[in-house]
C-alpha cells in the first residue's frame, strides 16, 4: 500500500470519527433540557396569512396587565424560558402576571410560512406590522384586557417601537426593552461585520446546527466571538449549554441586510420605504429600557437614547452592571439569562409592570385558535 493510500485512509478514518463525535455531541445537546410545558398554546393568523404561536403561562391577578414576551433576532421563544430558574415568563407568572411567550415568524412554532412564501421570507417590518399586532389582539381577546404589556429582548424590543410607530400605542399598557437599539450613534465592536453581511446571499444565516453540536462544550471554552456577545462570567455553564442547544434560530437574510444597512447608514427601512424610529415622540406609554454595561453588540447608549426621544411621561432606565450594584456587568445575551437575573433584572421588570396596573375590558376579536 502506497503512502498516498495510507494517508487517504487515515483522512477518511478521521473524518468518520469527527462525524461520529459530532453526532454524539448533537444528541447530547438535544438532551440538555426538556421542553417547558406552558399552560396553553395558541395559534393566531396575521393579516398577511402567516400563523404565529404563543405559549401561555396563566397568571392569577386580574389587576395586572397580561404580558407578551418577545425574543431577539437570532433566537426563539425558548431563549426566554430555559428552565425554572432562568425564565422571565415563569418568574412573572409566580407574581401573578398572565404571560404570553411569542415565537416571531420564522422560528419555533411560528416557522411554517403560508402558501407561496418561503420560511425566511420576512423582515423586521413584518414583525412590527403583523406579528406584534396579531399577538396583542389575541391576548386582549383571550384575557379581556383592554391593554397589554410588552417585554422584548433586542429585536423583540425593537418590534415594540415599530408596532407603536405603525399602529399607535393605544393597546399598550407599558413596555420593557432589554438591549434594544434605536440608534447606532455609538458604534458596536461588531460594526465592521455589517459590511460582510451584505455578501450573505443564502436565504438565512445558518448556524443553529453548529451551535447545537458545540453546545455540550459551552462553558468550558468561550471563543472570542462569544465573548463579544455574552459575559460568560455572568452565566452558568449549564445555561450556556442549554441556550446554545435550544434557544437559537437561523437569521433570515432580509432582516440581516436591514440591520447591516441600518448600522452603516443610520436608517432602518421597511419594504414600503418607512424609516423606523423617527416617530418615537408620538409614543406616550410608560417605558422601561435596560442596557448591558458590557454589551459589545448593542452599546447601552444606543438603548438609552430612546428615552430622550419618547413622548412618554413615565420613563425608566437601568444600566445592568456593577455601576448599579450588580454582581457583574451584563453583556447582550445574558441580559435575561444572567446567573442573578431574578433579583437584578426580573424583579425590577416585575416592579415596574406592577406599577402600571390596568382593569380588564372588552377588546377586539382576532383570527385565533388554540393549538
Amino acid at each position: 500500500m502506497s503512502f498516498l493510500e495510507i494517508a487517504l485512509l487515515a483522512l477518511a478514518g478521521l473524518l468518520i470519527l469527527a462525524l461520529l463525535a459530532n453526532a454524539v455531541l448533537l444528541w447530547l445537546g438535544s438532551r440538555l433540557v426538556t421542553d417547558a410545558v406552558p399552560d396553553e398554546v395558541y395559534k393566531v393568523a396575521c393579516e398577511d396569512g402567516w400563523v404565529i404561536e404563543l405559549a401561555r403561562y396563566k397568571g392569577t391577578r386580574k389587576d395586572l396587565p397580561p404580558v407578551v414576551l418577545a425574543h431577539g433576532i437570532g433566537a426563539n421563544a425558548t431563549s426566554l424560558d430555559l428552565d425554572e430558574e432562568v425564565s422571565l415568563p415563569r418568574f412573572l407568572r409566580a407574581r401573578g402576571f398572565d404571560c404570553w411567550l411569542l415565537d416571531l415568524r420564522g422560528r419555533g412554532g411560528s416557522a411554517k410560512p403560508p402558501a407561496g412564501r418561503g420560511p425566511y421570507d420576512y423582515d423586521f417590518e413584518d414583525h412590527a406590522r403583523h406579528d406584534a399586532r396579531a399577538a396583542i389582539d389575541l391576548v386582549r381577546r383571550e384575557t379581556g384586557a383592554s391593554k397589554v404589556a410588552w417585554v422584548g429582548h433586542s429585536m423583540g424590543g425593537m418590534t415594540a417601537y415599530g408596532y407603536a410607530e405603525i399602529h399607535g400605542d393605544d393597546a399598550l399598557q407599558a413596555v420593557v426593552v432589554c438591549g434594544s437599539p434605536v440608534d447606532w450613534s455609538s458604534r458596536p465592536i461588531l460594526a465592521p461585520v455589517a459590511g460582510l453581511a451584505r455578501l450573505q446571499r443564502l436565504p438565512a444565516l445558518y448556524y443553529v446546527l453548529a451551535a447545537r453540536i458545540a453546545s455540550p462544550l459551552a462553558g468550558y471554552y468561550n471563543p472570542f466571538i462569544a465573548r463579544l456577545i455574552i459575559n460568560a462570567e455572568n452565566v452558568t455553564p449549564r445555561v450556556m449549554r442549554v441556550g446554545l442547544a435550544r434557544g437559537l434560530a437561523n437569521i433570515a437574510r432580509r432582516p440581516l441586510h436591514q440591520l447591516a444597512h441600518w448600522i452603516r447608514t443610520g436608517e432602518l427601512q421597511g419594504k414600503d420605504g418607512r424609516v423606523f424610529f423617527r416617530e418615537l415622540g408620538k409614543i406616550t406609554v410608560p417605558w422601561f429600557a435596560i442596557g448591558g454595561a458590557a454589551d459589545h453588540l448593542v452599546p447601552p447608549e444606543n438603548v438609552r437614547i430612546a428615552l430622550d426621544r419618547l413622548g412618554s411621561r413615565e420613563k425608566r432606565w437601568l444600566l445592568a452592571g456593577k455601576e448599579s450594584g450588580h454582581a457583574h456587568d451584563y453583556g447582550h445575551i445574558d441580559l435575561l439569562l444572567g446567573s442573578r437575573c431574578r433579583e437584578e433584572i426580573y424583579t425590577p421588570i416585575a416592579e415596574f409592570l406592577e406599577g402600571v396596573k390596568c382593569s380588564p375590558a372588552e377588546a377586539p376579536t382576532a383570527a385565533l385558535g388554540r393549538a
